[in-house]
């Protein structure tokens, strides 16, 4: 009931929408932490998470220098609660590094991808999505700045790995398919282009069907 009033009154007013939305994605957030703190003391995994989901949202807005703050004091409270050696540490220092990937900070990207790794495969292994996404993200890295063998060497990697975890037909093969194919396209070697993209549009066929947006996306290349 309050909920069909609440909704009936955002359709009225497109004003009272973005004000709901505000405080849904910014000062809910916000609120919630300083609870957590009278409640649970700062050093608790969910003031961690809840200082990481405000840097989300300051990054979402493009503000980077709030944004990096919060990942920060996300990443300390989980390093002091979990210690340094934690899947949710690795997670912690991927999202920065995906915060100055987005920044064009390369090397500084690289740098916590590279302790996410570390402590993935410490944690997990070789033959773990976590550790293939990482190295994705690395391998992404590279291709822009150019660096092509770099990126292939590590694509050809994670490929293996995501065989070897999900099998040979499965959507996150096909991508990294597809991550090779946009390689060799640069580099212009227009045969392994097309092998590429054929093997990762025969995958979403089978899986996902050929009226999914994926499969046709790739149709007009394999149809050349």
């Amino acid at each position: 009931m309050i909920c069909t009033y609440l909704g009936r009154l955002a359709y009225r007013c497109p004003l009272l929408t973005f004000c709901f939305y505000y405080w849904v994605r910014f000062l809910l957030p916000i609120a919630y932490v300083l609870f957590l703190l009278q409640v649970g003391g700062q050093d608790h995994p969910d003031v961690a998470s809840s200082f990481i989901n405000i840097g989300a949202v300051y990054a979402g807005k493009g503000d980077f220098e709030n944004a990096l703050v919060q990942y920060q004091k996300g990443l300390e409270i989980k390093t002091r609660v979990f210690g340094s050696d934690h899947p949710d540490v690795a997670k912690s220092y991927g999202s920065l590094g995906n915060l100055y990937n987005s920044q064009g900070q390369y090397e500084r990207a690289l740098e916590y991808y590279q302790k996410a790794l570390e402590i993935d495969i410490k944690v997990s292994g070789q033959d773990h999505l976590d550790v293939a996404k990482t190295r994705e993200n690395m391998a992404i890295i590279y291709d822009q700045q150019g660096h092509y063998d770099q990126a292939l060497e590590i694509y050809k990697s994670v490929l293996e790995t995501k065989i070897r975890v999900c099998g040979h037909e499965h959507p996150d093969v096909a991508v990294s398919y597809q991550n090779l194919a946009a390689v060799y396209q640069r580099q212009g070697n227009h045969v392994q282009t097309k092998e590429m993209v054929t093997k990762a549009y025969h995958i979403f066929l089978k899986v996902l069907g050929p009226d999914h947006p994926q499969t046709q996306g790739l149709k007009p290349f394999v149809d050349e």
